[in-house]
């Protein structure tokens, strides 16, 4: 991968991160750790650009997981205030699995088979992890304009309870 790949997929990764960690710093933070596991385990060295994206999602993700395990998933709870946007405070909501699934697939396009692969799922679970997290967005953007639920609160066959925010 050459300098100007790397250019290109920080981006990229900051935009997921971000989305994944709810916080910018911390998203900041876990991009550069990540670069720094991708160097040592001898990723950033190859030539197949999709392959190091995709090993650093993944990496992204695993680190997310650690960060957000005692909290079942979700980040720490801010004021509302914190968020710049409806939607930053409504993915802030998800469990780091439903949060991952819209990073890839959604914010970064990330086929189904691939965004399965990173998270080591059924591409069945991934869908369902998806419409959940789909309808969780839908819940809390009326939450937050009208007050009033739209969906019930729920599992997804992966057993992550959501709830509107």
């Amino acid at each position: 991968m050459s300098g100007t790949d790397l250019e290109i997929l920080i981006p990229k990764l900051r935009r997921f991160a971000r989305a994944l960690y709810c916080n910018k710093a911390d998203a900041d933070d876990a991009v550069c750790d990540s670069l720094e596991a991708a160097m040592e385990a001898g990723q950033i060295s190859g030539d197949e650009i999709i392959t190091t994206e995709l090993w650093l999602f993944n990496a992204l993700i695993a680190g997310a997981r650690r960060r957000f395990a005692s909290d079942g998933g979700k980040p720490v709870a801010l004021p509302a205030s914190v968020y710049p946007t409806d939607i930053e405070q409504a993915m802030a909501g998800l469990t780091v699995e439903h949060r991952a699934v819209v990073a890839l697939h959604i914010l970064e396009g990330v086929g189904l088979e691939d965004t399965a692969d990173v998270l080591g799922t059924p591409m069945t679970d991934v869908r369902d992890t998806l419409d959940t997290a789909r309808e969780h967005l839908a819940n809390s953007a009326n939450l937050l304009s009208t007050g009033t639920p739209t969906y019930p609160v729920g599992k997804d066959r992966l057993g992550s309870e959501w709830r509107a925010s």
